[in-house]
């Protein structure tokens, strides 16, 4: 519940939702926006609040400074390991090789999602995984132009999907900047969500497309 990587994610998410939500329905999710920004503001407290502005100002001789500071370093070494292994040390090797790239930092997680990524599944592993998110964003954007032959309630259905479906995985990849997560199942449920979406809407247009056909011929 303190997690910045989790925090930030949520924050984007919010600026997410403030921007891509549908003209209709922006007072509406603004409201619930406004009652969430008011319930978390509530629930906080001063441990939080100074955790969370390490984000942007280390707290100077902190173990949370310390934390927070070895985020570059981790960073860093994930892409001197993709370098060194072109091919990545292998899936769950992190911890057995961070040592070698910073000692003091041995057995400690990469506390990132894509350095992870760099890291243990090298070039190929990153670059499908860049590739999977680039096409989850993609099937998105098709099926927005598939509903727009829509006609009915179908339309708005698929709208609130994509809508949750984008704001969803900004969340969840944005939080991976500093949460480990390549190897959690909700992330890669996210990641195919939009593709099960795109399918359901060329199945409902070409059933839609067959029955306005069957009506043009009574």
């Amino acid at each position: 519940c303190r997690s910045r990587g989790a925090f930030l994610g949520l924050a984007v998410g919010v600026l997410a939702a403030a921007a891509y939500t549908p003209k209709k329905h922006r007072l509406k999710v603004y409201f619930i926006l406004l009652i969430g920004i008011l319930g978390v503001i509530r629930l906080t407290d001063k441990a939080f609040i100074e955790r969370i502005l390490t984000v942007a100002r280390p707290l100077e001789g902190s173990q949370l400074d310390s934390s927070a500071e070895s985020r570059p370093r981790l960073w860093k070494a994930s892409y001197e390991i993709m370098m060194g292994h072109p091919l990545g040390v292998g899936p769950g090797r992190w911890f057995d090789v961070i040592g070698n790239y910073i000692p003091e930092y041995a057995g400690k997680d990469a506390h990132s999602t894509y350095g992870r990524a760099m890291g243990e599944l090298g070039l190929p592993g990153a670059s499908v995984f860049l590739i999977v998110i680039f096409y989850a964003f993609k099937n998105l954007r098709k099926t927005r132009q598939i509903i727009a032959d829509l006609s009915g309630d179908d339309v708005e259905q698929f709208e609130h999907l994509i809508f949750g479906s984008k704001i969803s995985l900004i969340v969840i990849l944005t939080s991976g900047l500093f949460i480990t997560m390549i190897y959690t199942e909700a992330l890669w449920l996210l990641l195919m969500l939009p593709a099960c979406i795109l399918k359901a809407a060329r199945s409902r247009l070409a059933s839609q497309t067959a029955l306005s056909g069957q009506e043009d011929m009574a």
